[in-house]
């Protein structure tokens, strides 16, 4: 049976694995993700979020430090129980033998390998070229009309790239911070966080 990919919710997912559906959850570097809400806060798509959102954008804005800034997004994530549902999302991943958990990260730095893991685990037969041409066809760079010459650069050069390479320049007390907000399978999954 042919199934577009398409997302679903946690429910969904529940019921899809239950019947022998195979579950793709892609999950992100936590400390990117704390990163990545900080710099779209204090400066992107405010208009669109509403009157919480400003009020979030000059509380951000008054942080003086950058340890302040990290405190006041984990404030945010636990009120919004990012975590918790991230979390969530891995133990439902380890309770389901058909779930497959793979890190955004690794399909940026290692696409051929982890996508050859995701087709090998889906039973989809591409492998050498075919999966070459798929991830020319379906990168950023393709989408964007930029020419690809070196993934490793054009990963770096993304926004994403950019934030996870913020993650890797933060300091070592902020990144402390973040890493002690997680439950420790999120925890495990990033060996303490890239």
């Amino acid at each position: 049976m042919y199934s577009p990919i398409r997302r679903f919710g946690p429910e969904d997912a529940k019921t899809l694995a239950s019947d022998g559906v195979a579950v793709l959850a892609v999950v992100r570097d936590p400390v990117a993700m704390v990163l990545s809400w900080i710099k779209s806060t204090s400066k992107y798509h405010i208009t669109k979020r509403g009157e919480e959102m400003f009020r979030r954008r000059a509380d951000l804005l008054a942080c003086k430090t950058e340890h302040e800034r990290i405190v006041y997004a984990i404030s945010y994530f636990a009120e919004k129980d990012r975590f918790g549902q991230y979390d969530r999302l891995l133990a439902f991943c380890e309770d389901h033998p058909n779930a497959i958990v793979v890190r955004y990260e690794d399909c940026c730095s290692e696409p051929n390998a982890t996508f050859g893991r995701i087709f090998g685990a889906l039973d989809i037969g591409m492998k050498g070229d075919v999966l070459k041409s798929f991830l020319d066809r379906h990168s950023f760079e393709a989408y964007s009309g930029r020419l690809i010459t070196d993934p490793a650069a054009s990963a770096e050069s993304s926004l994403q790239g950019r934030t996870h390479l913020e993650a890797q320049a933060l300091s070592e007390p902020s990144r402390a911070t973040i890493v002690q907000a997680l439950p420790p399978r999120v925890r495990r999954l990033y060996g303490g966080s890239q």
